[in-house]
């Protein structure tokens, strides 16, 4: 989506599928390399956020400072560990993985 924003401009509906869509990707990826734990992948999770950022600076505001952005980035270990309860609690609420 990112790289094909002004096709999907012309129909509002379209985009704000695709935002959303895009938000719960990013906010699955995000969560996923920080359960891993390690650096490389915690990396990993900075050059998804920094890639959004570059390429699209007003979807980026989007979903980094939405709900679940907010959610994603909280700063420092317990920030990561918050995450991760808030992913599990929505695994037992809505019974996927």
């Amino acid at each position: 989506m990112v790289d094909k924003k002004q096709e999907v401009l012309r129909n509002k509906r379209l985009y704000q599928y695709m935002r959303n869509y895009l938000e719960i990707i990013t906010t699955v990826s995000s969560v996923l390399l920080i359960r891993s734990g390690t650096e490389e992948n915690l990396e990993k999770k900075k050059e998804l956020w920094k890639y959004l950022k570059s390429r699209d600076g007003a979807l980026y505001l989007c979903l980094r400072h939405g709900l679940m952005g907010n959610a994603m980035n909280l700063p420092g270990r317990s920030g990561r560990r918050i995450s991760v309860s808030g992913y599990k609690i929505c695994q037992k609420i809505f019974k996927f993985n």
